[in-house]
């Protein structure tokens, strides 16, 4: 079900045509102009999640495991990674306060549950609380949960999507208004003018109601490019502009809807620009997107899937991070100066620089003699601050 008609149905429900014995209720435009701001806002954010790389660390060391694959690649028969992540997120960022993402493990593969109930709330027990009406692709489990049993990823208790829905209540009725006086100044109205003695006639009426109206209506709306007219009867168009400033033009309207893009935006702390095209410097945007939007739900998912093996396990070495690195595009040409410096500095081999960059490992990446793996300084740069120790030379 895509996000239109996940709307429709949580407004009215499933709806019907007439012969259904169901009413259609139409939607006002300016809650789809709400809706589709909030579901670029959480796209954006959950399209950037699904780009990183869930990194699993065992006994202190990266690897590339059982674990791995299935946070990585594919969770379950049925979804890849990247589109398990971005309903994580989705979920993450779109569940009312008490709730967010629930994840569960079931022969050995990941979900992430589309509804799901809070039971019964047990914040002093060890197995916590209860959860049961956990739903799939429209399977329903019969199955009650304990929080041992999953994993809930969840944001801070007031979300994006509440502070929307209360800022847009007002906003809303401006956005309407806009519109409306948009369409009323811009329609084309016609004026039909006949003799007044027939007007008040039976005949004229009959006439009227039997051909002349069809003929009218196809003819304003262009369904046919010849309208006859009879003696003493003229159609023509009535001007209704009245030429003052003030009135709403197509692009008032477009910057009323940028703005309510941008409004949502700011619930999601998404930098200005990035939500509508706009003159700002692309570099400085995805920095405050990392920092604002994506690093917090990323800690929030690194630190979930940690938790979820408890303490014992973080003890030993063993934890999961989400990296954020490979969110940006990286240009070899441009970053070529600091590269260099890397590399040069030890900071990091040649093999972390490329992979960073998203291009393979040269050699065996895990041979600790291949040299293209190993740390190391130039001249320019002294141990420990000491001027006359040798350094490593390349």
């Amino acid at each position: 079900m895509g996000w239109a008609d996940k709307l429709k149905a949580a407004l009215f429900g499933e709806t019907k045509g007439f012969l259904d014995g169901e009413i259609i209720i139409p939607i006002p435009e300016s809650v789809y102009i709400k809706e589709l701001a909030k579901y670029t806002a959480i796209s954006l954010i959950a399209s950037a999640i699904a780009l990183c790389e869930i990194v699993v660390y065992v006994k202190g060391k990266r690897v590339k495991n059982g674990d791995w694959y299935s946070l990585n690649v594919r969770p379950n028969p049925n979804e890849s990674a990247p589109q398990f992540w971005h309903k994580v997120v989705e979920k993450m960022l779109s569940a009312d306060k008490e709730k967010g993402a629930l994840v569960f493990i079931q022969n050995g593969n990941l979900y992430c549950a589309d509804e799901y109930n809070i039971r019964e709330k047990r914040p002093f027990k060890m197995t916590g609380n209860l959860y049961d009406g956990v739903i799939v692709d429209d399977q329903q489990l019969n199955k009650i949960f304990t929080s041992r049993d999953v994993m809930i990823f969840k944001l801070e208790q007031f979300q994006g999507n509440l502070a929307v829905d209360l800022m847009y209540s007002d906003v809303s009725k401006i956005v309407t208004a806009a519109m409306s006086e948009y369409a009323n100044e811009n329609i084309t109205r016609w004026k039909f003018k006949i003799n007044a003695r027939e007007a008040g006639s039976e005949e004229f009426q009959k006439q009227w109601q039997s051909k002349l109206q069809e003929s009218v209506k196809k003819y304003v709306k262009g369904e046919t490019q010849v309208f006859v007219e009879y003696d003493d009867r003229v159609l023509e168009p009535v001007d209704m502009k009245t030429g003052t400033s003030g009135k709403v033009s197509a692009g008032d309207n477009v910057q009323l809807i940028n703005e309510v893009f941008e409004l949502v935006g700011r619930a999601y702390h998404i930098p200005p620009g990035l939500m509508t095209a706009g003159n700002y410097n692309v570099q400085d945007l995805m920095d405050q997107l990392l920092t604002f939007c994506v690093d917090p739900p990323a800690e929030v998912i690194g630190k979930t899937l940690t938790g979820a093996y408890g303490e014992e396990s973080f003890r030993d070495g063993n934890y999961y991070r989400v990296d954020t690195s490979k969110i940006k595009h990286f240009d070899i040409f441009s970053m070529a100066a600091n590269v260099d410096k890397l590399i040069s500095s030890g900071f990091a081999s040649v093999n972390e620089v490329r992979q960073a960059a998203d291009w393979d490992a040269a050699g065996d990446p895990e041979d600790p003699d291949n040299w293209l793996n190993q740390h190391i300084l130039t001249k320019n740069y002294e141990k420990g601050g000491s001027p006359g120790e040798k350094q490593n030379d390349v």
